[in-house]
């Protein structure tokens, strides 16, 4: 069933009701003076209103409500009782479209992005990457923004930036639960403003090259960032980025696991995973090795990470396909907010969700696999390399 900006999925054998409400937010729509603040409302959202806030009446009500913010959107997930979720959603919607800040709120709230932007600048990991992937570029600065905008935003200021891009914006809803809802969602949706106009995104350039952060230590992080944006414009494109992922470093006696474990003993572990934004899409993958063996590493990354006989496996690839399907209706079945996140993504900013990749899963051949992954990984030269 889908309505105005409300998806419903329906799991009848629920006691409860799950929830995701998307707005597009985050550094692609922030300009330079405003970063940060999507973080900060975020806060807001949830926090604001002392005890008639968000977090209050979902706990009261012994449910869960959380906030994240990413560089595409603000995102608003969580559960209820399903016999509790008309109430509940609708005094959600209310608060949320109709956000009252006062300064003593702004002012506690911005003491909490600093010290949680502290914390982000004293590990540094992830923000040095980002730097240098997204160099000269709004992206190479953290989702929490700079220490002088937060510092210095005025309640008016921040005030306008919610009524823009919130009780403005564009958003999309996403409910799981049972078939009664079907009926309170339609007088949810009464009470909805219009979605907003869509904004200009600004996406970054993607920075190649190869670059030490950190020469001091005896363990060396090594984080191969490939962006494959050109390479995944469908869900069955999607799809083949998921057997790809699986096989690279998810299952047992995956293909890296077995060359850099197994074969050289470079490395304990390695991971992969893509990353997904409006209009760039990455593949992470990350390992940790002895001094002694990273410009090895590093060798082996760039020239040699698979070959075509790696990926002409075909007992390989169909072990790998099957993982990949069970573990996304896996997830789809456990992980309800993750999986209504992946629906309004889809409708927001066309990334396929985990319906539409499951849909393509058992189309795939080894042939089809074989050509995609020669362009993504093989012949790819479009990558960074960053050393911690």
């Amino acid at each position: 069933m889908m309505n105005k900006k409300i998806i419903f999925k329906k799991n009848q054998a629920s006691k409860f009701a799950y929830f995701s409400l998307m707005f597009v937010a985050g550094t692609s729509i922030e300009q330079v003076n405003e970063l940060g603040f999507s973080h900060l409302i975020e806060h807001l959202l949830i926090r604001a209103g002392n005890e008639q806030s968000l977090n209050e009446l979902f706990d009261m009500n012994g449910a869960a409500i959380k906030g994240e913010t990413s560089r595409d959107y603000i995102n608003l997930s969580g559960y209820c009782l399903a016999e509790d979720f008309n109430k509940i959603f609708k005094i959600l919607i209310s608060r949320i479209f109709n956000l009252s800040i006062t300064e003593d709120e702004l002012l506690r709230e911005k003491k909490i992005v600093l010290i949680e932007l502290n914390q982000y600048e004293n590990s540094k990991k992830s923000i040095n990457d980002n730097r240098v992937i997204f160099k000269n570029s709004s992206w190479s600065i953290d989702i929490i923004g700079t220490r002088g905008n937060i510092e210095y935003v005025s309640l008016e200021t921040i005030y306008k930036f919610y009524i823009k891009n919130i009780q403005a914006g564009e958003f999309q809803i996403a409910i799981a639960g049972p078939s009664f809802l079907q009926s309170e969602i339609i007088s949810i949706e009464n009470m909805l403003p219009l979605s907003g106009s869509s904004v200009e995104i600004n996406s970054p350039a993607f920075s190649t090259g190869l670059t030490e952060l950190d020469k001091q230590q005896e363990l060396s992080e090594i984080s191969m960032y490939l962006d494959i944006s050109g390479m995944v414009a469908s869900s069955h494109d999607m799809a083949m980025l998921s057997i790809l992922n699986s096989m690279l470093t998810g299952i047992k006696d995956s293909l890296l696991g077995h060359k850099l474990r197994t074969q050289k003993q470079w490395i304990y572990n390695i991971v992969s995973y893509p990353i997904f934004y409006s209009n760039m899409t990455l593949l992470k993958i990350v390992t940790i090795t002895p001094t002694i063996y990273k410009k090895k590493l590093i060798k082996t990354l760039e020239n040699n990470l698979v070959n075509e006989s790696d990926l002409s496996d075909e007992l390989l690839f169909y072990k790998t396909k099957k993982r990949v399907i069970n573990e996304l209706y896996i997830n789809c079945e456990v992980n309800k907010n993750e999986y209504l996140k992946t629906i309004c993504r889809e409708k927001l900013f066309d990334i396929p969700s985990w319906d539409s990749i499951a849909e393509e899963l058992e189309l795939i051949s080894l042939d089809e696999f074989k050509r995609f992954s020669k362009k993504a990984i093989i012949q790819n030269r479009n990558y960074h390399i960053v050393l911690n």
